[in-house]
């Protein structure tokens, strides 16, 4: 009682006998962790989901928000945080949206995973960029509180890799079909590897 101290690097040193002190609170808690960042291309029209994992240093709660800035300023960028229940990944179909107001209980060492889904305005021009900030709030059960962010750039334009398309007319596919016409069409592709 009264004497410095040192732990782990940190040090106190209290003041003079006869000091008073209230409400003071002291832990040592791991530091939690928020990952990771993403960089995506997509068409104007669609969307990308970025995958995000939250791990606790203690027991509380976490609150996710999402914030962008678009260049240029194209109107009709929208994203939407999902609670990704299984840690997949992906997006299915049950997991629900998460407003900033909802808090999401999480045990120290425990994971928590979202998805941030981007829409990309369908008049983007090629080359337009979206970032996102997404935002971990966390408040342990101490008390103490952190916010993390991780951040999603989405590009306009072309994803990367081989793309095919292929389009059918739907009148001339159903007179096919009516008449019992089967065409069958096979493309071969050289598998390197």
């Amino acid at each position: 009682y009264g004497r410095p101290y040192s732990i782990s690097g940190r040090r106190s040193t209290p003041n003079a006998a006869g000091s008073v002190y209230a409400s003071l609170e002291f832990a040592d808690v791991s530091g939690s962790s928020f990952a990771p960042n993403h960089q995506r291309t997509a068409m104007p029209g669609t969307a990308v989901f970025h995958p995000h994992v939250f791990a606790a240093g203690a027991d509380g709660t976490v609150r996710f928000s999402a914030a962008n800035v678009a260049s240029p300023a194209v109107a009709g960028w929208a994203q939407s945080v999902f609670h990704d229940a299984n840690c997949s990944g992906t997006l299915d179909a049950a997991e629900p949206q998460l407003q900033p107001a909802d808090a999401i209980a999480v045990a120290a060492g425990g994971f928590v995973c979202v998805v941030l889904r981007e829409s990309v305005p369908p008049g983007a021009p090629y080359g337009a960029q979206d970032l996102v900030t997404v935002t971990a709030t966390f408040s342990s059960a101490g008390g103490a509180g952190a916010s993390l962010t991780v951040t999603d750039l989405t590009t306009v334009g072309l994803p990367s890799g081989l793309v095919l398309e292929k389009s059918v007319d739907k009148a001339i596919l159903i007179e096919t079909l009516e008449a019992g016409q089967v065409d069958v069409e096979q493309m071969h592709l050289p598998v390197r590897g």
